[in-house]
């Protein structure tokens, strides 16, 4: 095994993870895209754990983190691994069995330092123990893993960083393994509790959420032979409307301006019903649901709608980013003007 491999994450990894999500969730906040990474790095370590009983492996990934990232701030070992598992009850059938599988396959991997190792003492041994031998191929897998660790460390150091900052590491040592078990749980109340606040958008009071005639907006999208009239579609994008302080017809409006309400008779309706909104630039490239894109859209809208100079309509302030079609604006604003019509028209 290489100096590398004895971490479970290397540069490259911490480098791929950051360079993906920063890809695939451009339009969230630095501290969501954080928060993902954490998640994604928990994960990671999740997976290299022996294969015992999910609730061992989730107590041993909290230990891990306090012990080598909170307490020690430095990347996890396999030998962190090791040790902690060796405090395990070795009587326990599935414990014992789990753990002899897992340092099985460690030592296949360190095949090859571990046959270094005994080629140079083999030598030794011939030469009667007189001889001295030149710096082997052990010493320099030590030395290089010296000088990997420390640089590693220091890659890390970010990244550990951000734990700190967004709470995954607490300050009270006895608190920090509930806090990081649930931290997933709480991240996604966190954001509906967001989601809540008036302050999320600058949008002007006639495109903020209201509650409107379902049944009339209903029936305008099915008088557009549209898929999202239908559920689960219908229900998630007022949903999303609520929870981002946005009028549902606005949401409606960039569907019919993005993909025409996406009509039923198209033959790839329902995956374009997945991202009408055509998030991260089409529902081509970015496939997902109704709720992540509809959610993902509401973002974008309620980000682009601040610091809008009041000589500008809001549907042009959005133009802006949203779309290259500088008559986005124009289309959107026709669109929901003629919701707002047919669903108010008595």
């Amino acid at each position: 095994m290489t100096a590398e491999n004895a971490y479970i994450l290397s540069s490259n990894d911490i480098r791929r993870i950051r360079a993906y999500v920063q890809q695939k969730y451009a339009a969230v906040s630095g501290e969501k895209r954080a928060e993902i990474v954490a998640d994604a790095v928990k994960k990671i370590l999740y997976k290299q754990l022996p294969d015992f009983e999910e609730n061992v492996k989730k107590d041993l990934l909290q230990q891990l983190l306090r012990q080598c990232v909170a307490e020690e701030r430095r990347l996890v070992q396999l030998s962190d691994i090791d040790e902690l598992c060796s405090q395990l009850d070795q009587n326990e059938p599935s414990i014992a069995a789990a753990l002899q599988s897992w340092r099985v396959k460690q030592s296949d991997q360190l095949g090859g330092s571990q046959s270094e190792e005994r080629s140079v003492k083999r030598l030794s041994a011939e030469a009667g123990g007189k001889v001295i031998p030149l710096p082997s191929a052990v010493a320099y897998v030590k030395q290089q893993r010296r000088k990997q660790a420390f640089t590693y460390s220091i890659l890390f150091a970010s990244l550990v960083f951000g734990l700190l900052i967004y709470g995954w590491i607490s300050s009270k040592a006895s608190d920090e393994a509930e806090h990081i078990a649930d931290r997933a749980a709480e991240l996604q109340a966190n954001v509906q509790a967001e989601a809540s606040l008036s302050s999320l958008n600058e949008l002007p009071a006639a495109l903020r959420y209201a509650k409107v005639n379902t049944e009339k907006l209903k029936q305008y999208l099915v008088n557009k032979s549209s898929l999202l009239a239908d559920e689960p579609y219908f229900s998630a994008i007022l949903q999303t409307a609520k929870d981002f302080d946005i009028h549902p017809a606005l949401l409606f409006a960039i569907t019919g301006q993005e993909q025409g309400f996406v009509p039923k008779a198209h033959k790839r309706a329902v995956e374009i019903a997945n991202n009408p909104f055509n998030v991260f630039h089409s529902w081509k490239d970015y496939n997902t649901n109704i709720t992540e894109s509809s959610q993902i859209a509401a973002r974008i809208i309620n980000r682009l709608s601040k610091e809008r100079p009041e000589h500008i309509d809001a549907f042009t302030w959005i133009n802006r980013e949203y779309a290259e079609d500088k008559k986005w604006a124009d289309g959107v604003r026709s669109i929901y003007g003629a919701i707002i019509q047919f669903i108010t028209n008595e």
